[in-house]
């Protein structure tokens, strides 16, 4: 059951998305463990690279949906992933990644490696939360 907290750490995702250099989608993620966040993220590139709105991101440039099927032409690491990176293996199990659309079937693989045991997410326009909970059945 989706609850008030839900909607206020989604509130901060969508924040951080704001912060996002991508030229095709702006996601922000937060993983929260005991009602703290423990890590957030956005999408982007590395620090030392051309961001992707200056355009250096070879798939930046191309029209969004082009590009090759498994983003090997993009330099961005997803929010998902630097949420995780900033949280910690140790302080994400059991923790819950909230993310401002549904994450990619990596980052799910990269959320249960890491012991994330739910996913909170609500794209743009939805007004409905989503959940899907990851581990042992």
């Amino acid at each position: 059951m989706m609850t008030r907290q839900d909607h206020s750490f989604l509130s901060v995702a969508r924040a951080f998305a704001t912060r996002a250099n991508c030229s095709h989608r702006n996601v922000g993620a937060v993983v929260v463990s005991d009602g703290c966040i423990i890590g957030h993220g956005y999408n982007k590139g590395p620090d030392y690279k051309i961001t992707c709105i200056q355009g250096g991101c070879p798939r930046g440039l191309l029209p969004p949906g082009e590009g090759k099927q498994d983003y090997s032409d993009c330099i961005t690491v997803h929010a998902e992933v630097a949420a995780l990176l900033m949280a910690g293996t140790f302080a994400a199990q059991g923790a819950t990644l909230y993310v401002n659309s549904e994450p990619c079937f990596m980052c799910y693989r990269i959320a249960e490696g890491a012991g994330i045991t739910r996913v909170v997410w609500q794209s743009d326009g939805e007004h409905q939360l989503h959940e899907r909970h990851l581990g042992k059945p």
